[in-house]
């Protein structure tokens, strides 16, 4: 059978993979998909590897490294080699609410599962003690 709760750090139906979040909250579970649901404040990346070049960036599993300050050392970012900052935030400043969005209805989601799994081992334990009941008359 499949998994109803999977230990931290596991995901997938029979919670048998790894999670590959190396700064952030992975998106564990039997719903999970093993890649970060958060990353640590100046992380990046789907598995948030990589670390931003200034103190404040567009970090996150979705973010791009993008600096909304100059960088820490005055190196340019990844994506600006011009030696500017890149002060374009238009669209940084609707995607951290959109991961926020997603977050809560990745938990929602687990939580329904959670409880249809709950009900049907409910259903089966009943049906089976209506057997034993019968069986025994």
């Amino acid at each position: 059978g499949t998994c109803i709760a999977c230990l931290t750090g596991f995901y997938g139906p029979y919670c048998a993979h790894n999670c590959n979040c190396l700064n952030g909250i992975c998106s564990s579970g039997i719903a999970g998909t093993g890649f970060c649901a958060t990353c640590s404040k100046g992380f990046y990346g789907k598995t948030c590897n990589m670390r931003c070049t200034c103190k404040d960036c567009q970090d996150g599993p979705f973010g791009s490294g993008t600096c909304y300050s100059p960088p820490d050392n005055s190196v340019p970012t990844s994506k600006d080699r011009s030696g500017h900052g890149n002060n374009d935030s238009s669209s940084s400043s609707s995607v951290k609410p959109l991961v926020g969005v997603f977050v809560i209805l990745f938990f929602v989601f687990v939580l329904v599962v959670a409880i249809f799994v709950v009900l049907v081992c409910y259903v089966k334990m009943m049906r089976d003690k209506q057997k034993f009941l019968t069986d025994n008359e």
